[in-house]
This record gives structure tokens, C-alpha cells and sequence, in this order.
């Protein structure tokens, strides 16, 4: 077992959701069910879909991690490129700045490199049409909002945002993960069970 502030990998992530449909089909009698992954989620999300088909009656998809690096650098040009489009030159060379230095790093997800993704992620935003578009420390705060949210959600979220250095040391085997090792694209197109990918022009983390 792990304990409570043991690094959190994604094969531990993956046993976690087959344990926990195991527990939803047992509690309802039910043979499959189905699976949602969102943001980050969809990259366990399509890891099961795909390792696990026979549980599944269909994977639904929203906002589909391809390449996290690739996506949040795709969808900055789209930013910066709307941003010319309305006159806010100084707006697009910022972005189009930011681009630009991170995609000069040799270490994405380094500790500064964290960093210099979240502010890349956080400049991404005024340019989107979704409402749900903020920044960081709005997005952690919309969490800690949530009636769900308990003592150790808070405990994790102020971390996150107060103390993003040491967050990014405890969760290095992950984040390391999800932003340079996992890439849709190197995967076999087909699935086994149905799947269904719902995205739009602004989404920030994989923009149609």
C-alpha cells in the first residue's frame, strides 16, 4: 500500500480506477460501466480504455490530453494569433515571448519549468472564449469552493499554489509523466470498446 505522502505515479493511478469499478459493479450489480476522463484524467482515462475494454461499456473524453507540452504550446499561437487578430499587439509579442522561452527549455518539468508552464497556461486564458478558462490560483480556488473538497483537498491545493516547488518535487513521478512521456499519438489508433472525444476551438488543453 501507499502511504498518504508517498510520490504518486500512474500505474498506482490505474490500479486505483480498475479498484474502484470493481467496487461500483459489485455496489450496483453491474457488469461494465461508464468511464469519463477530463483534463489530465483522460490520460489514465484512455490508459484503461485501452488496457480494460471488457469493463467498459464506452469512454467518454473531455479534453483530451494528446501531449500536454504540445498542447498548452498550441493553444498560446492560437491565443496570440486572436490576440493580433483584435489589435493587442503588445499581447500576442508577449505570448508569442513566452512561447518562445519555453519551448528554448531543455527541462519542461523541472521545477522553473512547472512554473514557466502554469504562467504559460495562465497568459493562454484571455484570449479563450470559455468561461471556465482562469488562472491557476482561480482554478485551485474554484476547487477548494467544492462541498466535496475536505481537509486534505485543502491541504494539497494550498500546497499546490503556496508552495509550487516542493508540490513539484512530491508529484515529480507523475507530472514528469503526463508532460513528457505520455503521447496520444504514439498510441495504436484503435480501441476495443467505444470512444468518444469531445473538444472545442478554446479548449487550453488539446484546442480542436
Amino acid at each position: 500500500s501507499r502511504g498518504k505522502d508517498a510520490p504518486v505515479f500512474c500505474e498506482q493511478i490505474l490500479c486505483d480506477v480498475d479498484e474502484l469499478i470493481s467496487y461500483l459493479c459489485g455496489r450496483f450489480g453491474k457488469q461494465k460501466i461508464i468511464l469519463l476522463g477530463y483534463s489530465w484524467g483522460t490520460v489514465p482515462g484512455v490508459l484503461y480504455a485501452r488496457s480494460h475494454p471488457e469493463r467498459l461499456h464506452c469512454y467518454l473524453s473531455v479534453c483530451q490530453c494528446v501531449h500536454i507540452l504540445s498542447g498548452a504550446v498550441y493553444a498560446a499561437a492560437q491565443a496570440a494569433a486572436k490576440a493580433r487578430l483584435a489589435g493587442d499587439v503588445a499581447r500576442a509579442e508577449r505570448l508569442e515571448e513566452q512561447i518562445k522561452d519555453f519551448c528554448a527549455r531543455k527541462e519542461h518539468f523541472s521545477k522553473s519549468g512547472f512554473l514557466a508552464y502554469s504562467h504559460l497556461r495562465d497568459a493562454t486564458c484571455a484570449y479563450q472564449k470559455n468561461a471556465t478558462c482562469k488562472s491557476m490560483a482561480a482554478y485551485i480556488g474554484t476547487g477548494l469552493l467544492s462541498p466535496d473538497s475536505d481537509l486534505s483537498d485543502l491541504r494539497w491545493k494550498l500546497r499546490q499554489m503556496l508552495l509550487p516547488h516542493a508540490y513539484f518535487a512530491h508529484e515529480e513521478p507523475l507530472i514528469s509523466y503526463l508532460g513528457m512521456d505520455f503521447d496520444l499519438r504514439r498510441l495504436p489508433p484503435s480501441f476495443d470498446t467505444p470512444v468518444y472525444f469531445l473538444t472545442a476551438d478554446d479548449d487550453r488543453i488539446c484546442p480542436a
